[in-house]
């Protein structure tokens, strides 16, 4: 296997999203990474998107740059992109966890719903502290 670039990302939805929406979305997301060699997860919390994308370098940048054009969502922040050879999330062409403070483990006393991008990422600590909470997912679900 070839280097592997990671990008996490947070950002807010415009509107809050419904089951339908994520469902349909996670399904093209599935569809499309598996194609692109492109593996990952996402965290809808409260209205905001958390998302680590990993694969070959053009396939993850050319995804993100697609993600960050739709008009459904504002506030994207890139919270960590860096290089590795080793995959987080090795088998899920898109990987997906709805929840809330309660549900991750946080503060029950901290309201995320529908924050801004910069706050989540406080309450979260820094890029690789939402890859963390990513990842303990994942290793509980696989």
């Amino acid at each position: 296997m070839g280097p592997v670039r990671q990008l996490c990302y947070v950002s807010t939805a415009n509107e809050p999203a419904s089951d339908q929406h994520l469902t349909e979305m996670l399904g093209r997301a599935k569809l499309r990474n598996s194609g692109a060699g492109v593996t990952g997860m996402l965290l809808y919390v409260g209205r905001n998107y958390c998302q680590a994308l990993e694969g070959p370098r053009a396939e993850v940048r050319a995804i993100f740059e697609k993600i960050a054009k739709d008009a459904r969502h504002r506030d994207m922040h890139v919270v960590l992109e860096t290089g590795g050879s080793v995959r987080d999330f090795p088998d899920w062409s898109m990987g997906f966890l709805r929840g809330d403070p309660a549900t991750l483990g946080l503060d029950s006393a901290i309201d995320l719903t529908g924050v801004a991008p910069s706050r989540f990422e406080r309450v979260l600590g820094d890029g690789g502290a939402l890859k963390s909470l990513l990842k303990s997912f994942y290793r509980a679900n696989h």
